[in-house]
């Protein structure tokens, strides 16, 4: 079975989606298809990522760089786009005799360029938790929570669309499956904080949470603070965690469950970190870095498993700092959301992951 993945990854976007679909492929790999990735080339992509672990990357022309100073405004600039790029896709197809599966996940590409794939795939699988456009698909997955989860595609995917919906189909990458992991029972004192805001932290709250961090000056406190291969302010970063006292840098790592299980608390985005930290039991303080992070954290947000801080727009170093002060001596607080986020996510996805692969090889 030849699978093409169409997903892209960019400064402004960050990595959540291609790290997604490099968790699909590795499972789809181990069943014996043939698995490749097709990606554009965007300010600060990461298809290095898919090709440093194994995976034929092939690169679609440069169309023209998106002027955007918001995630939403990228996105617009790309689906103004899109019908070049479904042209450049229908090229590089055209080098094979037979694509089985075309999975796509990008918020920029609809029923019109699926529609435009169809005779160049067998199928085509969407990855989105949008719900915001019509897909022309034979499957659809959405691994998020939502309140009008079973009907929340009505109208936007054909009749015969198999939906697979909900965090029982989390994607949970490998590393996540260690049996050690998310036992551990946390009392709800602090002593080591993780801070990651995803692969790229377009809107810069990592230097935003540092400024906290020295506000606050608690020494009694440990940070983990990682970074991904797509942040512009890395080195910015890495200076200034060198000359701050108890706290760590981590560049682009690859043991990211180890770190969420060894923190007391984190501090981060929304999107797909949520339902790893919620995995593991980890009590988190969430800010909204896009339109569709604010979305997921606010229909969450009810159920206790974080503390929604809200738009990064609206929040400040300082008001940052007192929130964290505030749970950092509230631990029967802490204690009480890690044990609401562990409640959200009941599975370890195996049983998921097997349904996910049935529907690739359906006949």
């Amino acid at each position: 079975m030849r699978v093409m993945i169409r997903v892209d990854s960019a400064t402004m976007i960050g990595a959540g989606h291609i790290m997604r679909c490099l968790t699909l492929a590795e499972r789809l790999r181990k069943t014996g298809a043939e698995v490749s990735f097709i990606c554009r080339e965007l300010p600060g992509h990461l298809a290095s990522l898919a090709a440093a672990h194994g995976y034929d990357v092939h690169m679609l022309p440069f169309i023209k760089s998106p002027e955007a100073s918001s995630v939403e405004g990228f996105v617009e600039a790309l689906q103004r786009d899109k019908m070049q790029d479904l042209v450049y896709t229908q090229e590089l197809l055209r080098q094979f005799n037979t694509i089985d599966w075309l999975v796509v996940d990008h918020y920029a590409l609809d029923e019109e360029w699926e529609k435009g794939i169809r005779p160049y795939a067998e199928r085509v699988f969407v990855i989105d938790d949008m719900a915001n456009r019509h897909h022309d698909c034979d499957a659809l997955l959405d691994q998020n929570f939502h309140a009008d989860m079973d009907s929340r595609y009505d109208g936007l995917v054909p009749d015969p669309c198999i939906r697979l919906l909900g965090p029982r189909y989390l994607l949970l990458r490998e590393e996540f499956r260690n049996p050690l992991f998310g036992r551990r029972a946390r009392d709800g004192t602090i002593h080591r904080v993780l801070v990651f805001f995803g692969g790229s932290d377009p809107t810069n709250e990592t230097i935003k949470t540092l400024d906290a961090i020295e506000m606050l000056n608690r020494q009694d406190i440990a940070y983990d603070v990682v970074v991904g291969q797509g942040n512009a302010n890395k080195d910015q970063i890495e200076v200034r965690c060198a000359n701050m006292p108890g706290v760590n840098y981590y560049y682009q790592v690859d043991y990211m469950a180890e770190l969420m299980e060894k923190a007391d608390f984190a501090i981060g985005a929304g999107g797909a970190t949520t339902w790893e930290r919620c995995y593991l039991g980890l009590p988190a303080m969430v800010i909204a870095l896009a339109e569709n992070q604010r979305e997921g954290v606010e229909e969450l947000a009810p159920y206790g498993a974080f503390m929604n801080l809200g738009w990064h727009g609206d929040i400040s170093s300082a008001e940052l700092g007192a929130h964290m002060d505030y749970v950092y001596n509230h631990p029967e607080l802490v204690k009480e959301m890690g044990m609401k986020a562990r409640r959200l996510v009941q599975t370890d996805g195996t049983a998921a992951i097997k349904d996910i692969e049935a529907v690739f090889y359906r006949k």
